[in-house]
């Protein structure tokens, strides 16, 4: 099982490594234009949310959510914020994480659009100019969910598969639990069956015996 779930694996890497890595985009930003990087993702934007709240808790950072995948408290201009977050290669320094997840298209609800923002301060973002280690951790880290997120969705599918699993044996269950219910009701209907033919038999005799009686009488 844990071969099959490892080629499964290594099938949708492949499938996300001809999707191309992240790169250096700029995007609006508080009405700024904005250092970024991007990654497309073969994965519903719940999936790459979902990977993205995943991945940093693996790191040590323990992200907000309430509900949804992420927390809307903690969006900035649109971009989900996460502070202090440290990534390798940073010497233990820390940066502020801004993503935000967009579908790729209307008809293409299984691709999307990983935005990443980093910055070392208040509105003090990073390129790969200004500040190339930490931009260089920011990239790697963003490229680690092409692997991560097919991991990540493997893991949800296998998740809402037990689930399915659960409740067809619960109605199985529950229908063995009607059948026994059944069963129990026809041996309790058998017995009062005999029990009424035993009663018919007995009166049908008593109502002999009352015919009989009179037919001697009146002879």
């Amino acid at each position: 099982m844990k071969r099959i779930s490892s080629l499964l694996i290594l099938i949708i890497v492949c499938i996300q490594c001809a999707f191309a890595q992240s790169a250096s985009t700029t995007v609006k930003f508080n009405k700024l234009n904005t250092p970024a990087l991007m990654l497309l993702v073969p994965y519903t934007e719940a999936i790459a949310e979902g990977a993205i709240i995943q991945k940093l808790k693996e790191i040590g950072y323990t992200p907000e959510t309430s509900g949804a995948l992420l927390w809307k408290k903690n969006t900035v201009d649109g971009y989900y914020q996460f502070k202090s977050v440290v990534l390798r290669d940073m010497e233990g320094k820390v940066v502020d994480l801004y993503f935000k997840v967009n579908q790729k298209s209307r008809k293409e609800k299984n691709q999307s659009y990983i935005y990443l923002l980093i910055s070392t301060g208040e509105n003090s973002f990073v390129s790969s100019e200004s500040e190339p280690k930490a931009f260089t951790a920011g990239n790697k880290f963003l490229d680690s969910f092409i692997e991560y997120s097919a991991t990540y969705k493997m893991d949800v599918d296998i998740q809402n598969q037990e689930e399915t699993v659960k409740t067809a044996e619960k109605k199985y269950n529950k229908l063995k639990d009607e059948e026994k219910d059944l069963e129990e009701k026809l041996r309790n209907n058998r017995v009062q069956q005999n029990n009424q033919e035993k009663l018919i038999a007995a009166e049908r005799k008593k109502l002999e015996e009352l015919k009989l009686k009179k037919q001697n009488k009146v002879l």
